[in-house]
């Protein structure tokens, strides 16, 4: 990339409605592991919402029953009319590994609009994502993962969608595509909801926090994220000064 206005990629997007999305007293398990207990949340226009926790706390969970791929076990969600999802995932798998770069975008649009009414052809919009023109004519299969994320990325992001779902959506990406990705959510006027282990991601895109504590539990904070694992390891450590204390205070 030479100049920043080559990053200007802001995609049109459907005006949400009153209902964007209502999720009620929503609990899930798997076996004897509860993952969510009775959660509840009404989601905003603007909302930019990081979800952090442990690994297998159930953080991906929360993503796919907002999207309606799996049911909660109790409780429901309620998606507005004008709800359009788009849900970037981990896993990206599902390319036809033997069609061009090129073909795979055209077999969804050979034009995109974007928000200030410009319109751009799939080959021009891939360059936005950093496919050359030789690039646009390689085959899937030979691209390294971090390009078939910026794929991925590009296909999850460019259809007009009003409610954004990412899960761990810097890994594997180079520094110039996250740039692309944070400018472009910056810009977003929707609804977004992600999970990431990146601080520096989370705390330049969130402006609220959901945060898995345990036992199925949800909390939400205003905190930005650094500042929330600071005063975490700052309460720990109290936790733990006091519980010498009190092993001390025991001891004969």
């Amino acid at each position: 990339l030479t100049n920043s206005s080559e990053l200007d990629i802001s995609f049109g997007s459907k005006r949400l409605g009153k209902t964007i999305l209502e999720i009620r007293s929503v609990s899930k398990s798997y076996g004897s592991k509860k993952l969510i207990s009775d959660f509840s949340h009404n989601f905003q226009k603007m909302e930019r919402i990081g979800i952090i926790g442990s690994n297998g706390c159930g953080k991906t969970t929360l993503l796919e029953i907002i999207s309606g791929k799996i049911k909660p076990d109790t409780g429901s969600v309620k998606v507005g009319l004008n709800t359009d999802f788009a849900y970037f995932k981990q896993n990206t798998d599902e390319f036809e590994k033997d069609i061009s770069v090129l073909d795979y975008v055209q077999q969804f649009a050979s034009t995109i609009h974007t928000a200030d009414g410009t319109k751009y052809s799939a080959s021009e919009m891939l360059q936005r994502f950093l496919f050359d023109g030789k690039m646009q004519q390689s085959k899937i299969n030979s691209l390294s993962g971090g390009e078939k994320k910026r794929l991925y990325l590009m296909k999850s992001l460019m259809f007009g969608s009003n409610f954004i779902i990412l899960d761990e959506p810097t890994n594997d990406l180079d520094i110039s595509t996250i740039n692309i990705l944070e400018e472009y959510l910056q810009s977003f006027d929707g609804a977004l909801i992600f999970v990431s282990h990146d601080r520096y991601f989370v705390d330049k895109i969130a402006k609220k926090l959901f945060v898995f504590t345990g036992d199925g539990e949800l909390i939400e904070s205003y905190q930005p994220y650094t500042e929330y694992l600071e005063i975490e390891k700052e309460i720990k450590g109290l936790e733990f000064f006091a519980k010498e204390v009190q092993n001390s205070a025991n001891k004969p």
